[in-house]
């Protein structure tokens, strides 16, 4: 079973998400985190194997949350799912993620993308 956590600041977002992504609930186990700091608890909580995440959220922002994860939990995959696409937003994450999404997101591009991490058929982790 795939562990992702997806980080968003905004509870609709997630709750889209979760409606989204219902049918992999039997391939993937799912957690949503409403912003940087939830994300954090969660990730001290638990072990994942993917955290999607929004870039810009208040207080942590997706960049900060990335850099945070990457030095904690160096074997997580990074993602970026943001509609935030200028090139401020897009040098602030540096090498943090491993892959970045647009949003919005093909459901099937973004479960490629997660099992292409996790090593999965289809593809494998860096």
């Amino acid at each position: 079973m795939i562990r992702v956590l997806f980080v968003d600041d905004e509870s609709h977002i997630l709750s889209g998400l979760q409606r989204m992504l219902r049918p992999l609930r039997h391939e993937w186990a799912m957690t949503f985190a409403e912003g940087g700091p939830a994300a954090l608890d969660a990730l001290a909580g638990a072990e994942f194997d993917v955290i999607v995440t929004d870039m810009r959220m208040p207080g942590m922002s997706g960049a900060q949350l990335l850099a945070e994860v990457r030095r904690r939990h160096p074997r997580v995959a990074r993602i970026v799912l943001s509609g935030q696409s200028d090139r401020e937003h897009l040098q602030q994450l540096a090498q943090t993620p491993h892959e970045y999404l647009s949003k919005p997101c093909d459901t099937e591009l973004l479960k490629e993308t997660v099992r292409r991490l996790c090593g999965l058929p289809g593809g494998g982790r860096p």
